[in-house]
């Protein structure tokens, strides 16, 4: 079985975090990593075959706000799968 791990990180072009995110994965090329970020988040991080992007869900925080829901749609994600990986 291939361990699966969450990174969280700032993945909105930003070469530090990119960078990180890119050696991390290269290091550890059997182990499947999972990120939260934009569809558009950083054209780098789509070149990685063990990256998984997970769709961030900004929008459905607004909901969340409206129904005055404690978490935000992204703090659920977040816990989902850190309980997954």
């Amino acid at each position: 079985m291939r361990r699966r791990i969450f990174l969280y990180a700032y993945a909105a072009q930003n070469l530090g975090d990119d960078l990180l995110i890119k050696i991390i994965c290269d290091r550890y090329p059997r182990v499947k990593f999972y990120i939260m970020a934009r569809k558009d988040a950083s054209f780098a991080l789509r070149k990685i075959e063990n990256l998984v992007r997970i769709p961030d869900m900004s929008h459905f925080n607004r909901i969340f706000s409206i129904l005055r829901l404690k978490d935000t749609a992204n703090d659920f994600l977040q816990r989902m799968f850190s309980r997954y990986c």
